[in-house]
């Protein structure tokens, strides 16, 4: 009843303290976090466009399209041009390309599923067309790379348009050229609510047009030529209940694009409610970062480390106090109970404890030292046994994994185990530049085989040819059962020309082989060579199209594709 009194009023004094300490601690908190959440955005934002930038730059840098402008109806230049963009295009997010021509306002656009010709401007820029006053204004402002959100009525397409000025030698705009993610992917990639915060982010350019949001109705698509135009804009400062917030996001952004600080937070009104703002520039694109929380989002235990210390603390300093009220009677003993107990936990069980007192602790004493001396009793027997169970285990283990990743009839590597060495092969071909091709096999009319001789006989034939394939290809290829009559070699850093070699070895081997009675069996051979961007599934579709290639053709053959 004591402990519960002292414990009772340390509550009350807590309780009283936190009254005082909350607020000002959810203020501080706050503040941290959404300026935490604000660089975490930044980050995120930079990693999702920096490379569709990088690669736009390095586009409107190229000597190949400059020729081009400078002869743009030079069938040679033309092709040129066309072959370099489609290979810029193949390594943008958005497999599309845009290269509109000062001088004739060609507008050249391609992308994955386009039906119309690249050789064929898709249309003409004019300058007394509204929605074409985007190109115009690229030309007019933009330095270098421009980010601008906007919907292409000729392609019918609301996109992030990542805008490059190309310039001649006099560093005149001559052309502009990039790419567009579509909106939808890069919301989706930028979810505005963290996994610990419930709030909003905002992305604004440098005069504070909204450029995304989760509400696509407060986007200002087309702000460039907005800009240019004088049109009314959907800006953040809308979203600010009064004058001095709005005043003290001018000042904000015109320090933090100074570089005079890396991110600006302070307390705002947005609507009704009270909201922790932080921003934050992104110098690479000229966009602003704005985060937006409620202040309840710092209530979170996790946020109080200071708070929980304190609490802590006080019920430290109230345990104490109790303990040394109880010190003579209890803790004394326990220590002493406790030290045997720690001897026994590190197999000392010869220990020394007297407690003569008939109370809970003396009849607690008496039990463990009975059970100290039963424990070492069992102790040997208990570690043989574990060794024993453990070596079994092991051996069980070892059986079992071979078992997964062999198949039981072949012996060969079975599906699962050709699934994560191709998975394996294409990380290492992304990572090191490397190659390497598949071989798909079907053994031809091999029903034929089961519907004759019956399914061992074709059991059998499946064993014999599991072992020449192992015989006849590469000592660092790996061949496995892929299903039924299908098998599938994995041919380590083999490109297209060495695969083919090495399925025709192993077609004419196979072709030549005398089975034991059926006779010479021949197989269908489809050939693919990992391409940059290929999936599992893209691979192995391909060399199972060329597989049909080889049936198709009569059978005995090996295709590729």
């Amino acid at each position: 009843m004591a402990l519960a009194a002292i414990l009772l009023l340390s509550a009350v004094v807590s309780y009283q303290f936190f009254s005082w300490y909350q607020e000002d601690v959810t203020q501080t908190l706050g503040l941290r976090l959404v300026e935490r959440n604000v660089l975490y955005e930044k980050s995120r934002l930079l990693t999702l466009i920096s490379k569709e930038i990088a690669l736009t730059q390095k586009m409107a840098s190229s000597p190949v399209l400059k020729q081009w402008i400078a002869a743009e109806y030079d069938p040679v230049a033309r092709s040129a041009a066309l072959a370099e963009l489609d290979d810029y295009r193949n390594f943008f997010h958005g497999r599309r390309y845009f290269f509109a021509i000062e001088q004739s306002g060609n507008y050249y656009f391609k992308e994955n599923g386009s039906t119309e010709p690249a050789q064929q401007p898709r249309y003409t820029l004019h300058k007394d067309v509204v929605k074409d006053g985007w190109f115009y204004a690229v030309l007019a402002k933009v330095k270098d790379v421009q980010l601008n959100v906007e919907t292409d009525y000729h392609i019918q397409k609301t996109l992030i348009w990542i805008n490059a000025v190309v310039h001649d030698e006099q560093q005149r705009p001559i052309a502009v050229v990039g790419t567009g993610l579509e909106l939808s992917e890069v919301l989706r990639s930028m979810e505005t609510a963290t996994t610990d915060t419930e709030g909003e982010n905002i992305f604004i350019d440098a005069a504070g047009a909204i450029q995304l949001h989760p509400n696509l109705r407060l986007i200002d698509f087309a702000s460039i030529r907005k800009s240019q135009t004088g049109e009314a804009q959907s800006t953040v400062f809308d979203l600010f209940t009064n004058s001095a917030d709005r005043n003290n996001l001018h000042k904000l952004m015109a320090e933090l694009k100074l570089g005079k600080r890396t991110t600006a937070s302070w307390s705002a009104h947005i609507g009704r409610k009270t909201q922790m703002v932080a921003l934050a520039w992104v110098p690479e694109i000229q966009w602003f970062v704005v985060s937006i929380i409620a202040p309840s989002a710092a209530m979170s235990s996790a946020h109080f480390p200071s708070g929980a210390l304190l609490v802590v603390g006080i019920f430290i300093v109230a345990l104490v106090a109790a303990a040394v009220w109880f010190e003579r009677e209890l803790l004394r003993r326990l220590v002493r109970l406790d030290k045997a107990a720690q001897d026994v936990a590190k197999g000392n069980f010869a220990v020394q404890l007297e407690d003569r007192s008939e109370d809970e602790i003396g009849r607690v004493t008496k039990t463990f030292l009975a059970m100290s001396n039963r424990i070492e009793t069992y102790t040997d027997d208990l570690l043989r046994q574990v060794a024993e169970r453990t070596a079994e285990l092991q051996e069980k283990n070892r059986e079992l994994e071979t078992l997964s990743m062999t198949d039981s009839l072949t012996g060969l590597a079975n599906r699962m185990r050709l699934d994560a060495l191709l998975q394996l092969q294409m990380t290492s071909c992304e990572s090191q530049q490397t190659c390497f091709s598949v071989i798909l096999i079907d053994i031809d009319k091999f029903k034929c085989v089961n519907d004759t001789y019956g399914h061992q006989t074709g059991d059998a034939v499946l064993i014999q040819l599991s072992r020449l394939f192992e015989r006849h290809m590469r000592a660092l290829d790996v061949v496995g059962r892929w299903g039924g009559e299908e098998f599938l070699v994995i041919c380590i850093g083999a490109n297209s020309n060495e695969a083919l070699t090495i399925a025709n070895r192993l077609r004419q081997a196979m072709a030549a082989y005398e089975i034991a009675v059926t006779g010479p069996k021949t197989g269908s051979f489809g050939v693919s060579t990992y391409q940059p961007g290929d999936s599992m599934q893209s691979m192995i579709g391909r060399a199972d199209m060329a597989l049909y290639r080889a049936k198709e053709a009569g059978r005995n053959r090996v295709e590729s594709c």
